[in-house]
């Protein structure tokens, strides 16, 4: 199998329809700017304030459908029995009483060693 070159062959017109496909492809006249939503910024400045509204309107909800369980509704009486509690601890300590306390399974004992 043999092969023959093919010379191209320059002709005015061939040359023409080069220029053209040249000058639609490269074309030196400014080119028409992006529509906005075709661009990275305005969404990223859209973005942002959505994820807050959208954020605090979960922390909201939160807010309003749990209960505060680490607030105490007399807080002055808790306060007056953490003092007893530290009373009861410093008057045991005076006496020297001392005891153990046993965890087994479903068992608590406690053993007074002194003090009795």
């Amino acid at each position: 199998m043999t092969f023959s070159k093919v010379k191209a062959v320059s002709s005015p017109l061939a040359n023409r329809d080069r220029d053209m496909l040249y000058m639609q492809t490269h074309s030196t006249t400014p080119t028409e700017p992006r529509r906005w939503y075709k661009q990275f910024w305005p969404w990223f400045l859209i973005t942002v304030p959505v994820i807050t509204v959208i954020m605090s309107g979960v922390l909201i909800h939160f807010a309003t459908s749990t209960q505060d369980t680490l607030v105490i509704d007399d807080y002055y009486k808790e306060g007056k029995a953490i003092n007893a509690r530290l009373d009861k601890v410093e008057e045991a300590r005076r006496l020297n009483i001392t005891t153990d306390l046993m965890v087994e399974e479903n068992r608590v004992a406690v053993k007074f060693h002194s003090g009795i």
